[in-house]
């Protein structure tokens, strides 16, 4: 029982651009003014919903994305400013993106965004390592994702079903149970939901990553009620609070998606 929301592109595409205008560029704009002429680049674009504000900030915007589909999406909605040579969507995975451009300084950016992305992403290492290599000096970095431990950080809600859409947490059972009850009732949705399984990114691992790799954090929220499900559901945005968010790991438990703001140290 996939919300309809997960299936119309344009209603998710105007989800996203209402988060993005009034929650994510804030952000941002928080810790690097946001003016005309600078370069902003989606990792995981989908039909981008998430670039239009930048656009009508006067960026050039970029995105790419693994999947065609909403690919093909983007590049007719934004025909025009491609055209132009204002904006640019493709296919692409992150990593090869990174190995093809990381000499080129003409695919460099101000600002990289990546939205509920990270946790589809395999070798998180690597892929916050090269992130400088696209990166502007002075250039900032926004990754939002939900914790893994969250009661639907499997993302089981986009699935068919009533039942496995609308149960939290099982997707921590061990992988053969649940493996198991995707390849009986949900073989559709193996590969996506198998992935974020793996990957199982949550706020103390990114942390630790950012840290290594000589990024710091310039900014960063939790959530307890996220700002998307104003949009999705109508549902007032709240914060973590102040006594669960110092508890690692416990707090991810209650946490429906966090946001960072990070940029290269000098």
């Amino acid at each position: 029982m996939a919300f309809d929301f997960h299936a119309d592109r344009s209603k998710y595409f105007q989800l996203q651009y209402n988060n993005t205008k009034d929650n994510i560029l804030p952000m941002i704009e928080n810790q690097k003014p946001i003016v005309a002429g600078m370069k902003v680049l989606e990792i995981g674009c989908r039909d981008g919903g998430v670039l239009m504000p930048f656009l009508e900030r006067g960026c050039t915007i970029t995105g790419f994305d693994l999947d065609r589909g909403p690919v093909e999406s983007a590049q007719k909605i934004y025909a025009d400013k491609i055209q132009q040579g204002i904006a640019s969507f493709f296919v692409k995975d992150v990593h090869d993106y990174i190995a093809e451009n990381k000499d080129k300084v003409e695919a460099k950016f101000d600002i990289i965004v990546l939205k509920d992305v990270i946790e589809h992403v395999y070798g998180h290492e690597e892929m916050i390592s090269n992130l400088k290599h696209i990166l502007l000096p002075g250039g900032v970095i926004y990754f939002g994702f939900p914790p893994w431990q969250n009661p639907f950080g499997g993302h089981q809600q986009v699935l068919h079903s009533k039942l496995w859409s609308s149960l939290p947490y099982y997707h921590m059972l061990p992988n053969f149970i649940y493996y198991g009850i995707m390849k009986r009732w949900e073989k559709d949705n193996y590969g996506f939901i198998k992935a974020t399984k793996e990957t199982r990114i949550t706020p103390e691992k990114f942390e630790r990553l950012v840290k290594k790799h000589n990024f710091e954090i310039l900014e960063n929220h939790h959530f307890f009620i996220a700002t998307m499900y104003k949009y999705k559901f109508g549902i007032k945005p709240r914060k973590q609070s102040s006594i669960i968010k110092v508890i690692p790991y416990f707090r991810n438990f209650f946490t429906t998606a966090v946001d960072y703001v990070i940029r290269q140290k000098s």
